[in-house]
């Protein structure tokens, strides 16, 4: 997805973004991991969505919903001790599962959702 993305290709990326951030707060907050290659999964995560966009939106809405409303779940039953587990990034830094939830979560998914809103303008 170079360049100016469509509303599809905005889509996608919200939808994989969802998922991705989510099961890694999930992931982070209940201990089961520790360490990530983050360069790695966020190009992964590019290529999933590059390859979602061409679903129809309603499909990638329902998909994004769906992890929205699991990673709701798991917050709602994690316990402060949870949300304050770390996981190193390539050596380089950490995140508790709340950060996750907080920024490359929920501030990345507000940022494509302006995005998306400017390409749906007439």
């Amino acid at each position: 997805m170079g360049g100016e993305w469509s509303a599809n290709e905005v889509l996608a990326h919200i939808t994989v973004l969802s998922k991705f951030y989510g099961v890694l707060t999930y992931q982070v907050g209940s201990g089961k991991m520790t360490e990530l290659d983050l360069l790695r999964q966020v190009q992964d995560r590019d290529v999933a969505g590059q390859q979602l966009s061409s679903l129809p939106p309603d499909q990638l809405l329902a998909f994004a919903q769906r992890d929205h409303q699991r990673t709701i779940a798991y917050l709602r039953s994690a316990d402060a001790e949870a949300m304050k587990r770390r996981v190193v990034f390539s050596d380089r830094f950490s995140m508790s599962a709340e950060e996750i939830a907080s920024m490359p979560l929920c501030a990345h998914l507000e940022i494509h959702l302006g995005q998306l809103e400017r390409t749906l303008r007439p």
